[in-house]
């Protein structure tokens, strides 16, 4: 008769804290988010129900106005997104997310540098 012998391969948990347990979550989160955003402006043109569907998943995953609006200017300057989008759609897609990634806040010009030489 044969015993079965139980071999611990690999351990079911690994060694984190919370608070690393906490920082990949949020990176998941991110990701994700980061991941229907590229799909979404693959996809076409940004309608009333892509931008309710990526409000309502921003308040899911904790993503804040700020970051939202980065996610849209990153997948505007996209070129794989941008090709993607132009051979499946057509021309002319992207004012609405461009309206949609736009500052709140305007970045204030640069000071010029003082150096030695100036």
């Amino acid at each position: 008769m044969e015993t079965l012998v139980k071999v611990k391969m690999w351990p079911k948990l690994l060694d984190h804290t919370r608070e690393q347990c906490l920082g990949v979550l949020r990176n998941l989160e991110c990701s994700a988010y980061s991941s229907v955003v590229d799909a979404f402006r693959a996809g076409g043109d940004l309608t009333a129900e892509k931008k309710a569907s990526l409000l309502e998943l921003a308040k899911i995953l904790n993503i804040p106005l700020e970051r939202h609006k980065t996610e849209i200017r990153r997948a505007i300057n996209d070129e794989l997104l941008n090709t993607v989008s132009y051979r499946l759609c057509g021309p002319e897609q992207s004012f609405a997310w461009m309206k949609e990634g736009r500052r709140i806040i305007p970045i204030l010009p640069r000071a010029a540098p003082i150096t030695g030489l100036a």
